[in-house]
């Protein structure tokens, strides 16, 4: 549901008790998120380039409607100091997520004296611990996700207890009620990291915990002395989800027949692979599909041969040719059976190397986390198959599982 009233614009999903207030007189994201009535963050600002900052923007165009099963929120504005850089920001919900893009127009001779922050964020109420994915490049040296407990503030200062100066692609902060909230990087991580083209380890993601809640402060670009950035379009993605323990996780469903649909090289399936009255219970195995080399996640040494990858390796998401292939099997479904049961093993989000994954020229890696592509293929497939389908994903990766995002791939839009 999409509604306005008394200057504000509210996007509801019933079925998951969620809402999301925007305020159209202001550049940013939700001024608030509430499950259940109760408030679960709040966006501080679009992005802000030191003293200045989008509270003060023009709005030019704002825009809230329905789009491919969910609901997006276009904003268009510009700041009114000096050389005025335009910038557009995109929300689109659905299910139990929203992803969020922002781009802005840098113009000439515009200096960054000390920082470019996007997107900070308040998470209100106490919370007790918080799930982090690390940096890319930590994750290539072997680190590897973990839960960090966190302790009732001292007194009246913010204590900052998480800090990297590579974006972390997922984080993940529980409450006492056991209330989840997921502030994940979009497939563009490498954007994030190449800092606005002053080079690595020239940003700053800080967490800080103050008396009434956390607060999430996401810099690009956190410079000593004055720079001026290369006048261009600079693009950053994210994404945001949430879970309800009751009820924002698609269960799964016992299958008395297992049925693995058997897929030629050009991703049909096989038709004896289908129940003879037109209905479908199946299991999509990623893992199983015969997915072409360029659709693999690759890791450096780079670049890798086939030797160097075992058969269970995995297709990557923000690969257009995996969501070709993929899209493609899941249009045969709908046109050749019945609603049933369907579920998906090995959809797990991962780090990705290969530069054409995300840029069209240049062979140097370029690092990117597949969750968004895979929140948007998702959504895709429910709005696809529609409503009458029992639809889930096996929780099949331990590192995967505190994700909301993941535990909620295939609940219902709610903006059909």
């Amino acid at each position: 549901m999409i509604t306005w009233a008394d200057d504000k614009l509210t996007i509801k999903h019933d079925g998951q008790l969620w809402e999301a207030v925007h305020q159209p007189s202001r550049f940013g994201g939700a001024e608030s998120i509430e499950v259940s009535g109760h408030p679960l963050i709040h966006e501080e600002t679009g992005y802000y380039v030191d003293e200045f900052s989008t509270d003060s923007a023009v709005i030019r165009n704002y825009k809230a409607h329905r789009k491919a099963g969910g609901a997006q929120v276009l904003i268009d504005s510009y700041l009114p100091f000096g050389a005025e850089p335009a910038s557009t920001l995109t929300y689109q919900y659905a299910a139990n997520r929203v992803r969020v893009s922002l781009d802005v127009e840098w113009p000439a001779e515009f200096p960054v004296r000390r920082h470019f922050g996007v997107n900070s964020l308040f998470l209100p109420g106490s919370w007790l611990r918080y799930y982090h994915y690390p940096p890319a490049l930590h994750m290539l040296h072997d680190q590897k996700p973990a839960w960090r407990e966190i302790s009732p503030p001292s007194g009246p200062e913010a204590v900052m207890i998480g800090h990297w100066h590579r974006p972390p692609p997922a984080l993940v902060f529980e409450r006492e009620d056991k209330t989840r909230v997921e502030i994940g990087t979009g497939t563009d991580l490498w954007r994030w990291e190449e800092n606005m083209e002053f080079g690595p380890e020239a940003g700053s993601y800080k967490i800080l915990l103050e008396p009434k809640g956390i607060r999430l402060i996401r810099e690009p670009l956190m410079t000593c002395y004055p720079v001026t950035p290369r006048p261009r379009n600079y693009k950053f993605s994210w994404y945001l989800a949430w879970n309800r323990r009751d009820r924002c996780t698609t269960k799964a469903k016992p299958l008395s027949q297992r049925v693995y649909p058997e897929f030629d090289s050009n991703f049909r399936i096989r038709p004896e692979t289908l129940n003879a009255d037109g209905s479908a219970t199946m299991i999509i195995d990623v893992a199983r599909m015969p997915w072409p080399e360029d659709c693999l996640r690759w890791a450096p040494p780079y670049p890798q041969t086939r030797e160097d990858r075992s058969e269970s390796s995995l297709p990557c998401w923000a690969n257009s040719g995996t969501q070709k292939r993929m899209r493609a099997c899941i249009r045969q479904i709908r046109e050749n059976c019945k609603p049933g049961s369907l579920c998906f093993r090995n959809l797990n989000p991962g780090m990705c190397w290969r530069p054409h994954h995300v840029v069209s020229t240049g062979s140097a890696p370029r690092p990117h986390w597949d969750m968004s592509a895979i929140l948007t293929f998702t959504s895709w497939v429910r709005q696809q198959l529609g409503n009458e389908w029992h639809i889930w994903a096996e929780r099949d990766e331990p590192e995967s599982r505190p994700l909301p995002s993941r535990q909620g791939l295939f609940l219902e839009n709610g903006f059909t």
